[in-house]
């Protein structure tokens, strides 16, 4: 609420804004001062109604001592009857020194009323009485009394020691009727003040919103036209006037200063339209590159899966035509060379159908295994890295899933281990071994792969996923592989890629968002 008004006077005219805030700033003194007045003219009001109050008690009192001291409540009524004269007093009480009842009168329009004080009977017991009477001399000082009432409790004093007590109570019509009085005077003046102060703020506010419109009005001719020759006329010698100069002065040097940012704004586009075209040209080469370099790789796996298999079929050729030449082959034969060469022959289309599949990206982000990724991401490189004496072992602690695309991670995977296997290879060690562990950590799922190839130099690793960056020789890297698995990782999947020497190998560690395997 608070701030829909403020935005409200905000969105204003100057005119009307510096009305409201006049009006808004008067009003608030004018209602607290009359606020003030109310309150104070309440509390006349109710001191002189409790002064007639106690006035009237203490002549009760001093009519009611004798009548007390010789135990006469007969005579102490007829002295509370008297009270009838007097319309406001609603009940009246004469206890006697033991806080008893000694007698009490109640006006004829009260009789049936249950007053807060209605306890103070003959039949209640004195600690009863006191504990009213407490109650009532503790809110005798409140505005409106006890329960819209006014009451007044007055000690009965006979010959200097207390004998009884006098309690009174008043109902506040008189109060009322003033303190509305009070209200309604102040709400006309209040009304008539207003108006005057809308009718002053209405013409005064234009000693300051006639410059600014003027102003504003030359800003929005300059916007409109481009016309710098505009100027405004100073008419105060106040900070309104001092605006005015500055703002002739301003337009005396837009001009040149827009002369100049025209001329670096054309140097600056030329230079923006040069870098584009140079990041646009490497990224496409950067694509271009990754995607040959993909390709290598798929054929190069390609004709290691296909080695055996094109053997098989050179074989099982080879002995169709022994047979043929030495009259051995039949037709029993022939069929169980053909159903050997069509089984080699439909293991290396389904080969084409993984490596196809491996290298369609992805659209949407999904749960998928990770086990089952890295499983078939070692199927596809596996008959290469044998052939090379490299062995690759797999350790799962667990079933493990990760939110992401599948094909892309498994392109990852492959150039990770890819550049394990040449590491290996140009390391020349003893028993080369690629080591994969899949597991969950902290609520995140790992990947690690790890080699004995050497590690990586100190010096290198931080520049290990720098486009083009490559320590191997020319035309055996592209220096790209890395850097496209770091930014699909972590820009494309929200995860992490990292690079270090363990032991006697290096070790990437692939992080990303995992949820419970049932999920999958």
């Amino acid at each position: 609420m608070k701030q829909r008004l403020l935005s409200t006077i905000q969105n204003l005219s100057i005119r009307r804004k510096m009305t409201v805030l006049i009006m808004l700033i008067c009003g608030i003194a004018l209602v607290a001062a009359s606020l003030a007045f109310v309150i104070r003219e309440a509390h006349g009001i109710r001191a002189a109604e409790k002064e007639d109050l106690a006035s009237l008690a203490e002549i009760i009192g001093t009519n009611s001592a004798a009548a007390l001291m010789f135990n006469d409540s007969k005579a102490a009524q007829e002295t509370l009857a008297a009270l009838s004269a007097k319309s406001s007093i609603r009940a009246a009480y004469v206890l006697d020194g033991a806080d008893h009842v000694f007698t009490s009168y109640l006006s004829a329009t009260e009789v049936t009323k249950k007053f807060p004080f209605g306890i103070l009977d003959a039949s209640a017991p004195p600690a009863a009485n006191h504990v009213a009477l407490q109650r009532i001399r503790s809110e005798a000082d409140r505005l409106l009394g006890l329960s819209g009432y006014f009451s007044i409790a007055k000690p009965v004093v006979w010959d200097g020691q207390k004998v009884g007590t006098v309690l009174l109570l008043s109902d506040t019509s008189v109060f009322i009727n003033h303190l509305y009085s009070t209200l309604i005077s102040t709400t006309v003046v209040l009304a008539g003040s207003f108006l005057l102060i809308y009718w002053l703020s209405s013409r005064l506010q234009r000693l300051i919103s006639d410059p600014v419109l003027l102003l504003s009005d030359a800003m929005k001719r300059v916007s409109r036209k481009k016309d710098y020759s505009i100027r405004v006329v100073r008419e105060t010698d106040d900070e309104l006037g001092e605006l005015m100069s500055g703002f002739n002065a301003m337009l005396e040097h837009i001009q040149l200063r827009d002369d100049q940012l025209e001329e670096v704004n054309r140097s600056l586009e030329r230079r923006v339209a040069e870098a584009v075209a140079e990041l646009r040209r490497k990224d496409q080469m950067l694509v271009q590159q990754n995607r040959q370099a993909a390709m290598g790789e798929m054929i190069s796996n390609i004709a290691h899966q296909w080695r055996q298999p094109l053997n098989a079929v050179g074989g099982i050729i080879q002995n169709i035509q022994l047979s043929y030449e030495s009259g051995h082959l039949n037709r029993e034969n022939l069929e169980f060379e053909v159903r050997e060469a069509m089984e080699a022959i439909l293991y290396m289309s389904r080969t084409i159908d993984d490596f196809r599949n491996f290298f369609r990206p992805g659209k949407d982000k999904a749960v998928f295994s990770l086990n089952r990724v890295v499983a078939k991401s070692i199927e596809l490189v596996g008959a290469s890295l044998r052939n090379n004496g490299i062995a690759i072992d797999l350790e799962e602690d667990q079933e493990v899933s990760a939110v992401g695309y599948d094909n892309e991670y498994s392109q990852v995977l492959l150039n990770i281990i890819n550049n394990a296997k040449d590491a290996l290879l140009g390391h020349g060690g003893a028993a080369p071994r690629i080591h994969i562990r899949v597991f969950s950590d902290n609520g995140r799922s790992v990947v690690t792969i790890r080699d004995n190839g050497g590690g990586i130099p100190d010096s290198i690793l931080p520049k290990i996923f720098d486009p083009y960056f490559t320590t191997k020789e020319p035309g055996k890297g592209t220096g790209i592989g890395l850097c496209m698995s770091k930014v699909i990782i972590e820009q494309n999947m929200g995860g992490k890629l990292t690079a270090g020497t363990v032991g006697d190998g290096a070790e990437f560690r692939i992080e990303l968002s995992s949820v419970p395997a049932f999920n999958i």
